[in-house]
């Protein structure tokens, strides 16, 4: 069971994949509202969402779409939006920031991955990637900022996602790396 339960909005148009993910999603503790149409989970995307989990190939509207759309809205802390597909499309996600897409998992994916990407995202859940010491655990100072010599420094030091200056060039770059990595 997870510590923190996310909001979620899971778009997928394939009947079992959606009912398999939500029943799975629930049981973790999370709460979950399923749409098999893009336009319809978007018209009724709650505010409070965490995640939006999409599949890219949908009718009315494809995945990436549906993140530039969710990226488009008025709020502060946007929700983040993970893309599964049974198809690469890492060459049109590089042309996405990762503060629009966290990544692209690819179908058949294993639960366990899934939950490994679902416990980094409760943990990023207010903070940076970059602020988390198991997902940056190296030594790096920012530009403009003191270095002790030896001692490891989060790569990020903003408090939340909408704060970090350095979100798209590497704290959500290395979040997108383990999302792409199944075996990490």
């Amino acid at each position: 069971m997870s510590n923190i339960a996310l909001n979620v909005v899971l778009i997928d148009d394939d009947v079992v994949l959606r009912v398999v993910l939500v029943d799975w999603l629930r049981r973790l503790g999370h709460e979950v509202l399923a749409f098999a149409d893009p336009l319809q989970a978007l018209a009724h995307l709650p505010k409070d969402t965490d995640l939006v989990i999409s599949d890219i190939s949908l009718p009315n509207m494809d995945g990436f779409s549906v993140a530039a759309t969710v990226c488009s809205m008025p709020g502060n802390q946007l929700p983040k939006v993970l893309l599964i597909s049974g198809e690469d499309h890492q060459m049109r996600l590089a042309l996405c920031p990762p503060s629009q897409v966290i990544g692209l998992m690819l179908k058949p994916f294993s639960f366990a991955h899934f939950s490994r990407i679902l416990t980094l995202l409760e943990q990023t859940r207010t903070r940076c990637p970059g602020t988390i010491e198991s997902l940056c655990p190296h030594s790096r100072t920012l530009p403009g900022e003191p270095s002790t010599a030896g001692a490891p420094e989060s790569l990020c030091f903003s408090a939340r996602y909408a704060g970090c200056l350095h979100y798209n060039a590497k704290c959500g770059e290395t979040l997108r790396c383990l999302v792409a990595a199944p075996g990490a």
